[in-house]
Formats: C-alpha cells, structure tokens, sequence
C-alpha cells in the first residue's frame, strides 16, 4: 500500500502541474481561441485549420509507446519561455497584433509542455505541438501583399501561355485572360491561396507521419509551394481550353464547382509521385529507415 500511494503521489506531481498551467492557459487564450474558430469557419482557406488538432491527437496515440518512453526531467527554461509568451500576449492585446498574439500562445504551448518534460520530452513531441501553428492564419498584410498578387499573376500569366500553345486566341490583361466565347477572371480565390494553405497543411502531415530522412521531409514540405502554384496553373489553363473547344458555361461550371477538387488532387497526387522519385533515386540504407 505505501508503494502505491508513493507511486500515486509522483504521478499526481508530474501530471497535475502541467494539466493546471494548461486550463489556466487555455482560459487565458479563450477569447482568440473563439475568434480563431469563427474565423476559420468563414474563411474557406483556412477551414483546414479544424482538423489540425485531430491530426497532433492522432499522432500523439500512433506514437503513444515511443513518448511513453521518452526521458522526462522539467526544464526551468520551458517555465522563463511561457512567462515570455504572456507578457507577448499582454502587449498584442494593447497593440491588436494578431500575429504577436498567435506567436505568443505557441511559445507558452512549447514552454508548458518543456517546462513539465523536459526538451528530450518535447523533441519526442514536438511534431504535434509545432503542427498546430497551422491553425493560425497567415498575418493580412504578408496575404493580401506578399502571397496573393503574386499567386495571381503566375497562374495567369502561365495559363495564358499554356492556352496559347493550344492554338487558342487569347489576350492577357493583368489577372483577366480573354478567350473567344467567355472570359476567365483569376481572382484570389482561384489563385492558388486555397490550396496552398490546405496542401502545405495536409502534405506536412503526411510526411511525418511516414518513415521518411530529414531532408525528404524538407524537400517534400517544400515543395507544396510550386505544386499548389503547378495545380492552380493546370486548373485556370483547362478550364481557357474547356471554353473554347467544349462550351463557356461548362468551363465556368468546371472552374467554380470542380476545379478546387481537382487541384487539391492534383497536388496530392503530385507529392506522392515526388515521394516516389526522392525514393528511386535515393533509396534508404537500413541505418537510415529508423530515422
């Protein structure tokens, strides 16, 4: 009996802390939790954003045997990074900085789970902790100023390219590109914004959920970029050739009801056709298979 209840007690410590400095933090961050969910319910490029937990609690209970295992000893530092992360917290409160406050809320959430395990604990986690930086949209200004226009002026300035080659008349003017019987627009929702955000999400996933080395991680994350920018280009591109060849109102049929299906399979498909030739070319050597 004295055993148990020394066994019990060692566990109530190393579990109540963490779980207590969790709720607080959780009620802290209550109100932005509530504006994050609205917001990605509204807004049809983040409403990936709902499955990002789902995915780290998936993970956590595929890997629960190797956390189970890993080394534990609180770090002092995982304690000084949430203090950091509230004091952030409290000056973009003042400033209604959106991504100060975002930042914040990871920082405490990397020093919670640091500070009750120790930083072996949280490299054994860190995936799932990290992963749920994706369900943060990306700051107004660096979307609205630094990823939108230029996604929009590749996909069409590709596409109307692309049509050209078909034989097709077109005529290109900033984001509108004219071709005989309709004219395509490509707005931002058909700039590649959607499913970059959703792919760059879902193919991270995929990739740590695998057996894959380091820099086949890197090179597959990375390359979500231009094949959401590919995916868009082939979208914007068939849809010119379905107007001109098939009929206008099948091609804008395909363009708003059918083309973000086909560019979300379109870039799956193509990061397991990537996954495929990382592996032909460079097969893993038993060493490496356990990385």
């Amino acid at each position: 009996m004295a055993r148990d209840r020394i066994a019990v007690g060692v566990v109530v410590r190393r579990v109540l802390p963490p779980i207590v400095l969790g709720l607080l933090c959780l009620a802290l961050f209550s109100p932005r939790l509530l504006h994050l969910a609205r917001y990605t319910w509204q807004e049809d490029r983040y409403s990936h954003a709902w499955f990002i937990p789902l995915v780290s609690l998936l993970w956590l209970w595929v890997h629960r045997r190797e956390i189970a295992t890993a080394p534990r000893r609180p770090a002092n530092t995982g304690a000084a990074l949430v203090g950091i992360g509230i004091l952030l917290w409290i000056a973009a409160q003042g400033r209604s900085f959106n991504a100060l406050a975002h930042l914040s809320m990871m920082l405490v959430l990397v020093g919670v789970v640091a500070g009750s395990g120790g930083w072996a604990f949280f490299r054994a986690v860190a995936f799932p902790t990290l992963y749920l930086v994706f369900v943060f949209p990306v700051p107004k200004r660096l979307d609205d100023v630094y990823v939108g226009p230029p996604l929009q002026a590749v996909a069409s300035s590709v596409s109307a390219k692309l049509i050209d080659l078909f034989g097709v008349p077109v005529v290109r003017e900033g984001n509108v590109i004219d071709v005989p019987g309709t004219r395509l627009l490509v707005e931002e929702a058909c700039s590649g914004i959607h499913s970059l955000y959703t792919l760059a999400a879902l193919g991270t996933a995929w990739v740590f959920f695998g057996e894959r080395r380091t820099w086949e991680r890197i090179v597959l994350i990375a390359a979500t970029v231009p094949i959401a920018i590919a995916a868009n280009v082939f979208r914007v591109t068939v849809t010119g050739l379905l107007a001109y060849y098939v009929d206008p109102a099948l091609a804008d049929g395909f363009f708003h009801e059918f083309g973000g299906m086909v560019v979300f399979a379109f870039g799956l498909l193509a990061l397991l056709a990537l996954s495929g030739v990382l592996r032909l070319v460079s097969p893993a050597r038993p060493r490496e298979e356990a990385e």
